[in-house]
């Protein structure tokens, strides 16, 4: 069955919303906020009776448009189409009947202009001892710069080199800072097989001449994913010896104590881990993206009974910074938010809500071709409006590490439903199946293309530059 374009039939459930948390007693009183923490640091409401405090989204000048993104990250890689119920099209075969992950973003020019090389649009440079750049065919090197980013990836050495970098290595992971979230020492290693310790050893050795390595936070360790390969889900070119298991992020999870997320290099999935469980590391340096806004918060938005009034089971997490606050945002005079940071406008509502606060109606669950219907009816309604699914890095661009239930910004993305959301991304080996993200907690993953998921539309900012 292809893909093709017809009016939308759409199935019509009532949410119900599952939450995966149970209510924690209350053991600590903060002092600002009207709110408690439990021993994870998570922020509860205190004080239901509070008066509420509406946090606004500043609007556009008419029509939301943007001169530059503030963080660029890499496309997804993914070159072919998606066919429904299952297949793959060959390359980005448009008889598909509409616009997919393929036909969006830096991987369909054809002509880009790169700094180094890699495929797809990946851009990449090798660096040699120093972190001075090598030539593409090198066969040596021990980094590697991503032109897009400007991060810069710690490579890793053949298993059984006796290096630091030994790609078969594991960790458990430590911050001495955070002993809550902790386990030193569990890893399989040659030595202190913990996260600290192993940043540790490359800063002491200065890896390609650089003291300043860190453990990448889950949006820039997932943007080396390439999801138009598997197992490994990266460019092998630049990152050999790549394991096909999960990879450490600094992330800690919002929600569950002694638990950090991590990325999987198998298909590209995102998800949390005890951090007694040793899983690998690869190192990055260089600014953090998507942090732009991450102090910009007033007391007013932090209060929890605040962002509970659009988001009633929403949870955040003292330890952790936020860093999707309102200033990120601007809502146009149709209630559409541009993402400051990403370059990204999204329809307020998930699909089949409306109202200020998308409090009319209920959010409807799709196969994937309904939600391709979905979005091809936004745009026959306005021919302009270039909607499409986001790819499921889009999805995940949009996170609030500080948060879950959901794991969004809730005055810009008012009850919003805590399910999992559509990307229009295929998966590469699975042909019956495409990503979805989970907006109760930040989980990526997959399924089959006939199960049914909600439908969050977005387009890019560029497409509605004059």
């Amino acid at each position: 069955m292809i893909l093709l374009k017809t009016a939308p039939i759409l199935v019509l459930l009532v949410l119900t919303v599952g939450c995966k948390y149970e209510p924690v007693a209350e053991n600590k009183q903060t002092t600002a906020n009207n709110t408690t923490s439990n021993s994870a640091g998570n922020s509860q409401n205190a004080n239901t009776t509070a008066p509420l405090a509406r946090i606004e989204i500043a609007k556009c000048d008419g029509e939301c448009t943007c001169d530059e993104i503030v963080s660029p990250y890499n496309d997804t890689g993914v070159t072919f189409a998606g066919d429904y119920p299952d297949t793959n099209l060959p390359q980005c075969d448009l008889q598909s009947g509409f616009n997919q992950d393929c036909t969006t973003g830096r991987d369909t020019q054809a002509n880009l202009l790169k700094v180094g090389a890699g495929d797809a649009s990946f851009d990449y440079t090798k660096l040699d001892a120093q972190g001075q750049p090598l030539a593409a065919d090198a066969e040596q090197w021990q980094c590697v710069l991503d032109n897009v980013t400007g991060l810069i990836w710690e490579v890793k050495s053949p298993e059984g080199s006796g290096l630091p970098q030994d790609s078969s290595f594991s960790y458990s992971w430590f911050d001495e800072n955070l002993p809550d979230y902790s386990t030193a020492d569990n890893g399989v290693c040659d030595d202190n097989c913990d996260t600290q310790s192993y940043l540790e050893k490359l800063n002491t050795k200065k890896l390609c001449g650089f003291d300043d390595w860190r453990l990448p936070n889950k949006i820039e360790l997932q943007d080396l994913v390439h999801y138009g390969r598997s197992q490994p889900s990266i460019d092998a070119d630049y990152f050999p010896n790549t394991k096909l298991g999960f990879y450490w992020t600094s992330n800690l999870d919002a929600d569950d104590s002694n638990s950090a997320w991590s990325v999987g290099f198998s298909y590209g999935r995102v998800a949390g881990g005890v951090s007694s469980e040793p899983r690998m590391v690869r190192a990055v340096r260089g600014t953090p993206n998507l942090y732009a806004f991450s102090s910009s918060l007033s007391d007013t938005e932090i209060t929890a009974v605040n962002r509970q009034q659009f988001a009633s089971k929403q949870r955040c997490n003292e330890k952790i910074s936020f860093t999707s606050p309102a200033e990120r945002y601007l809502q146009d005079d149709q209630g559409n938010i541009l993402d400051k940071q990403t370059g990204l406008i999204w329809k307020h509502c998930a699909a089949g809500l409306s109202g200020q606060d998308c409090e009319q109606g209920e959010a409807e669950f799709m196969d994937w071709q309904q939600a391709y219907q979905y979005v091809a009816t936004l745009n026959d309604e306005n021919p302009n409006s270039n909607w499409r699914l986001p790819s499921i890095k889009e999805l995940q661009a949009n996170n609030e590490f500080a948060c879950e239930e959901p794991a969004l910004n809730p005055f810009a993305f008012p009850n919003i439903p805590m399910g999992k959301v559509w990307s229009g991304t295929p998966h590469n080996k699975f042909e019956d199946s495409s990503y979805n993200y989970e907006y109760q907690n930040s989980i990526i993953f997959y399924s089959a293309r006939t199960v049914k998921h909600f439908v969050h539309a977005v387009k890019s900012c560029a497409a509605n530059t004059k």
